[in-house]
């Protein structure tokens, strides 16, 4: 206790300090959890639009070239090939698979051979859809 007159101490005691890291503690380890799904989720999300452009490029290139281009997976799903460009890596844990196996072949004329490519990551999984008449992209089906 200070006597009367003299200034009192400011600041806080050890048990208080304590008491606010256990309480930031506490909710950091409620969140944490949840954060993370969240990223990993995002990251898909991400994934999954990358391939959407890679097929959509594909497409472009094969129409401005007046060649065939073709969209495969390649190291064990860990990449997208696209013909006469460097494989593009994929996120960690996120594979991809064509259908047909083979790949997708993209036309001058602009159509296509048609299939789908599947993307996958810790139970989340997205699939794309060439249309064969048009080799348009979409998501689903």
């Amino acid at each position: 206790m200070s006597a009367p007159g003299s200034p009192r101490e400011t600041g806080f005691t050890l048990f208080e300090l304590l008491v606010v890291l256990a309480v930031l503690g506490l909710i950091g380890g409620l969140v944490y959890p949840g954060l993370t799904h969240a990223i990993a989720g995002q990251r898909f999300r991400a994934a999954a639009a990358a391939a959407v452009g890679t097929l959509r490029v594909a497409r472009a290139q094969a129409f401005a070239t007046g060649r065939m281009v073709r969209v495969r997976a390649g190291a064990g799903g860990a990449v997208l090939a696209v013909d006469g460009r460097l494989p593009e890596a994929l996120p960690d844990a996120v594979r991809a698979s064509t259908n047909p196996a083979d790949g997708i072949r993209f036309f001058g004329d602009g159509t296509s051979s048609g299939g789908a490519l599947a993307i996958t990551a810790a139970g989340r999984g997205a699939r794309l859809v060439v249309a064969p008449a048009t080799g348009l992209v979409r998501s689903g089906g």
